[in-house]
């Protein structure tokens, strides 16, 4: 797919050229506003124990999670999962792993849920480290199967690569909270485009 600068420019907007195709975009919500000032409040983030190396939030639990590394502790269920995974994590994820990370995908589907893959790299980052530390994983197969499960589960996962932690740090908290109105949001996009260094 092309980035989406170039459907704005030839069709005015992604939303746009999929309409003239007859097919409705993955994602197809703005932003939400609250994402611009949010303010978590004062509401717990379960970690799970199988974490390896887990974020730390200002107010977190450790307990087993079902689905995902990352859950909002509270009555307002948002039915919103967090995966986080390190560029050599999710090498190996979307590589050996894909199977069984596919069956973590449909268990999100089979609760009416939502999964947020979080990447603690970015692709540019990726491709670099691919060819500067020789690193075995065939790239285009891992970007393949990325790419397949997003199309197969285009409503029930997605793929938000942050580039460090420090970003994970910020954006979980918000995914988690503001959950269903991000579901059809292309959050990379966003990031990459519009929220810059906020």
């Amino acid at each position: 797919m092309p980035p989406i600068g170039i459907f704005k420019k030839h069709f005015k907007s992604y939303s746009k050229a999929c309409a003239e195709i007859n097919l409705e975009p993955i994602y197809n919500k703005p932003l939400p506003l609250d994402f611009y000032d949010f303010k978590m409040p004062d509401f717990e983030i379960l970690i799970d124990t199988r974490e390896q190396d887990p974020l730390k939030f200002k107010k977190s639990k450790k307990e087993k999670l079902f689905i995902g590394d990352y859950l909002l502790n509270h009555l307002d269920y948002t039915y919103t999962f967090v995966d986080r995974k390190s560029e050599t994590d999710f090498l190996g994820t979307m590589a050996s792993g894909v199977n069984r990370f596919e069956r973590e995908i449909q268990k999100a589907v089979e609760l009416g849920g939502y999964l947020f893959v979080v990447i603690e790299s970015d692709i540019e980052k990726i491709l670099n480290n691919h060819k500067f530390l020789k690193r075995k994983s065939n790239l285009e197969y891992v970007f393949h199967n990325m790419r397949h499960l997003t199309h197969k589960y285009a409503r029930s996962v997605q793929f938000v690569f942050t580039g460090c932690r420090t970003k994970s740090i910020e954006l979980i908290p918000k995914l988690l909270y503001l959950g269903k109105a991000l579901w059809h949001v292309d959050i990379q996009y966003y990031l990459d485009n519009e929220l810059g260094n906020r």
